[in-house]
């Protein structure tokens, strides 16, 4: 498959394959470690933010509804080598928010969106075992959006805690279980 530069610009481009075009890379910082998708400036456009690992930001891409965006804002972090970004909305405003586990400070980084494509300052918690992946429900039943974080742990299975959310924002301090002993099912 030959590629092509436009001449419009320095972006390289690919015929169609087998009916897809493919597109022009979108910048991002160092080690781009995940990606989450909400409308973060209330445009009814899907907008992303990219965490980065090595140079520890979030890069804000606001979508123009095709497939393109504008270019990215950057947020930088607090905390250290983010490795999983995810939004929901952790005060019930309505607007998207963005929560980050950052692996090498053991803390889990929250950004609440202002609804314009903003967020306010981080703010962090601290988690028992270096974070990889978060999930949010409400894991205590009390109606509020709780964090789910699952850790490197000293097993295959690893420890996972919950960090339960207020419904105005903040996070409270981790419910943690240490890693399970794992067990071989027989029968």
């Amino acid at each position: 498959m030959s590629r092509r530069e436009s001449s419009s610009s320095n972006q390289t481009t690919t015929p169609p394959f087998n009916g897809f075009a493919f597109r022009p890379d979108l910048p991002a910082g160092q080690i781009p470690t995940a990606v989450a998708a909400a409308d973060f400036n209330g445009d009814g456009k899907l907008d992303w933010a990219v965490s980065n690992g090595q140079d520890n930001t979030i890069w804000i891409y606001l979508g123009n509804g095709d497939g393109t965006s504008a270019l990215p804002t950057i947020l930088p972090i607090t905390g250290v080598s983010p490795t999983w970004v995810i939004q929901t909305d952790l005060n019930g405003d309505g607007k998207p928010d963005l929560v980050v586990a950052e692996v090498d400070s053991l803390t889990v980084g929250v950004f609440l969106g202002n609804g314009d494509g903003t967020f306010k300052a981080e703010v962090e918690y601290s988690v028992p075992a270096p974070p990889l992946y978060l999930v949010a429900d409400d894991f205590t039943g009390d109606g509020k959006v709780d964090i789910a974080v699952g850790m490197i742990g000293s097993t295959a299975s690893g420890p996972v805690a919950v960090l339960p959310g207020d419904g105005h924002g903040h996070l409270g301090a981790a419910l943690y279980t240490p890693d399970p002993i794992p067990r071989r099912v027989t029968g």
